[in-house]
């Protein structure tokens, strides 16, 4: 994206938050660029410091609040003013009226309109520009620190300026390298806090040289330089042209670290030039903070999903410019130094995170896979990865039907994405909604979740109520060997099976699903002759992978552990006959014995328990 389009949206941006707080970083957090840097290049294209262009379109747009009838203290409060006379103040000195004046008067006001920037550059007549790679160096001299204030910085520089020529401290330090005394000297600025930078009146320093206590010394490291060349022309006006016309369309970005205005020459002699000196780098991805949180993203490719939302991936606060592909791990407590691991078949585990943005660059929620390799205690026939695909929206977005959707949809084209990279080897996607901040581990527990991606916890619901059966011999298993979607309607329809969350949220998760799935109704004959549900069991069946059974559920009123055995052993017994050799099983509900009853009678059974966590 380039500069003017970042400002515009910038422009965008501030017009939507007149009547809120607008925090610089915010706004700086839309381009590619610090606070500290578009704070400058704002200045220096829009003639203008931000912070006074927000002052006069804050007291612009209040005119037509006032002319609305609104009162002068409800208008103060709303463009942040802490008082009615502060307001007041403030509104007389920009329009030469007073808000009560106005109100009463018909006066027609000339207003500031919001900036547009639309720049065209024409040959960049003599603007002579070089890029040079510059081994690290050091400089020595004497510096004060500065308010950032277009108003009065440079009147602060120039003081401190002739404040070092008449103690003799400028001619100090060319003594100090046999210099003339006239020398030129250069100046340095470093950015040294949010609102302030260190300006510094300086000298090459060599190796050797003495420094006397009240000269300081600066490492400058090594690095790119953007170096442009002036004769005759003063320096404050490159710096508006290096901004206002180089820098839009330049392939740099100018990078955080220290700037100088170099001068070379005698002044008496009347043989000055000068050059200003830019830290520079290649343009990069984009970078944003990411909510309250301040953790940083780039995008590293366009999910866009509409023109309100887009997904972009987190990145370690340190990795500012990552490889293209890696997998990185959230900046947390429990990870303060953000360890991250390249999509890689040999590598154990993954964690990529993204989040969803709206088109204020607000989150509305998160999502994270998690991608594991075929580890040594998984079945035989399991698919070489999975990917666990966990999103969360946030809690003012909760009864966001359209934010809700669109956040599982671009968790579903994240994880469709990392399988592709993955070579699409038999990779299943597992898509759920859980709890960001922890992180679980995927083959040994499943906790509590009402949902676990494309393995489904199913409850089963029955109007008849029956005390107890003596035998289990007279259950039949029905079959349901339809499209996902198919089963889950007609289970539902016929009040066999129903969703702990809601029918909807169920149907987006098996609508998305690619596996084939299997639910086998338990139906049993009682002695009066009708036919009652006593549970379900749910296989999932993955291409290249073991058939699981995922679901299993007895009702309370039949809740016994030999019948969901029985039920599964039932379901076990049709799978073979398919032709399907093994099975995994991740039901907590069936027992040790269960268990060696089925490794008995042939079956080969995996079990996600820790404690079956072998071949059996």
């Amino acid at each position: 994206m380039d500069l003017i389009t970042e400002l515009n949206q910038a422009i965008e941006y501030i017009e939507e938050r007149l009547d809120n707080d607008i925090q610089l970083e915010d706004v700086a957090r839309i381009t590619s660029y610090s606070p500290y840097h578009f704070q400058r290049i704002f200045n220096y294209i829009s003639g203008i410091s931000l912070s006074e262009y927000i002052r006069r379109r804050r007291l612009s747009v209040a005119t037509f609040d006032l002319q609305n009838g609104e009162k002068v203290i409800d208008v103060a409060m709303k463009y942040g003013y802490v008082s009615a006379d502060s307001f007041t103040r403030a509104f007389a000195k920009q329009h030469g009226i007073t808000p009560s004046q106005f109100k009463s008067s018909s006066i027609s006001m000339e207003l500031y309109p919001p900036i547009n920037f639309n720049i065209t550059v024409n040959g960049l007549n003599g603007l002579r520009c070089r890029i040079e790679t510059k081994k690290a160096f050091n400089m020595f001299g004497l510096y004060t620190q500065v308010e950032k204030n277009e108003k009065t910085m440079h009147l602060e520089m120039e003081k401190f300026l002739q404040k070092c020529v008449e103690n003799r401290w400028y001619a100090s330090m060319n003594t100090i390298y046999g210099y003339d005394q006239d020398t030129m000297l250069h100046r340095a600025f470093m950015k040294s806090g949010e609102n302030q930078f260190t300006y510094m009146i300086c000298q090459y320093m060599k190796d050797g040289i003495y420094l006397p206590d009240n000269y300081r010394r600066y490492h400058i490291p090594a690095g790119q330089w953007a170096i442009f060349h002036s004769e005759g022309e003063a320096l404050s006006d490159l710096w508006d042209r290096i901004y206002s016309e180089w820098l839009p369309d330049a392939g740099y970005e100018i990078k955080d670290g220290t700037a100088f205005e170099m001068y070379y020459g005698n002044a008496k002699k009347g043989n000055v030039r000068g050059e200003i000196m830019i830290p520079i780098q290649e343009k990069k991805d984009k970078v944003y903070k990411a909510g309250r949180q301040g953790r940083l993203c780039r995008v590293k490719e366009d999910y866009t999903l509409s023109g309100k939302y887009r997904i972009e991936e987190f990145i370690n606060k340190d990795e500012w410019y990552a490889t293209l592909g890696d997998l990185y791990q959230v900046v947390s407590k429990k990870y303060p130094n953000g360890i991250y691991w390249n999509i890689d078949p040999k590598s154990n585990e993954g964690k990529h995170v993204f989040i969803c943005l709206d088109e204020e660059n607000r989150i509305i929620g998160k999502s994270h896979a998690m991608i594991y390799e075929k580890q040594e205690d998984d079945a035989p026939g399991y698919a070489e990865h999975r990917i666990f695909m966990h999103y969360r929206v946030l809690p003012e977005y909760e009864k966001d039907e359209e934010a809700l959707d669109l956040l599982f949809e671009s968790a579903y084209q994240c994880a469709l994405e990392l399988r592709k990279q993955l070579s699409n080897r038999a990779c299943q996607i597992c898509i759920g909604n859980f709890d960001f901040e922890e992180r679980y581990n995927c083959h040994i527990e499943k906790k509590d979740w009402p949902e676990y991606g494309s393995i489904y916890h199913l409850n089963t619901e029955t109007k008849d109520s029956v005390s107890t059966i003596d035998t289990i011999e007279n259950i039949t298993l029905r079959e349901f060997s339809l499209d996902s979607m198919d089963i889950i309607r007609q289970l539902v329809e016929n009040d066999q099976i129903c969703f702990r969350d809601s029918i909807s949220s169920a149907n987006n998760y098996l609508d998305i699903a690619k596996g084939l799935y299997l639910a086998y109704g338990a139906f049993v004959r009682e002695s009066d002759g009708k036919e009652r549900l006593v549970g379900s069991v749910v296989t999932e069946m993955e291409d290249n992978a073991t058939p699981e059974i995922t679901g299993v559920m007895v009702l309370p009123e039949y809740r016994r552990k030999h019948l969901a055995s029985t039920m599964i052993q039932y379901v076990i017994a049709a799978l073979h006959k398919k032709g399907y050799k093994r099975t995994w099983l991740v039901c907590k509900c069936v027992n040790k014995e269960a268990l060696e009853l089925y490794q008995k009678e042939g079956f080969s059974i995996y079990s996600h328990e820790k404690r079956y966590m072998k071949y059996i």
